[in-house]
């Protein structure tokens, strides 16, 4: 899955290759990060991030929710997720998170 945001704002799915530049985005963040989100503790490692997408990738193929990275031209920003897909009830939640230097900017 491919999102072309804007000219060179794209949300797409991540895959293996992305885990090392995923992974230094969140070390490099850990203390900014780490207020709002549980797991960046218990991510110490980039095959930490590659068992994430693969479990993500698991998790979008059974419909149950999606990760999506967020890249700035070839920059790795951030994430976003579709969470708790109730199909009966047509709703979910949406959660994102962006590297420091990348919030609060409109383009």
């Amino acid at each position: 899955m491919c999102i072309q945001v804007r000219n060179n704002l794209i949300i797409r799915t991540r895959n293996l290759d992305d885990a090392p530049q995923i992974f230094e985005v969140i070390d490099k963040n850990r203390a900014s990060l780490r207020e709002w989100l549980l797991w960046v503790d218990s991510t110490n490692t980039v095959s930490d991030i590659e068992e994430s997408i693969a479990r993500s990738a698991e998790s979008a193929e059974k419909a149950e929710k999606y990760t999506l990275g967020i890249w700035l031209g070839t920059q790795f920003i951030g994430t976003i997720g579709i969470n708790y897909i109730n199909k009966i009830s047509d709703s979910a939640e949406i959660g994102y998170w962006l590297a420091p230097e990348f919030r609060g900017r409109a383009s």
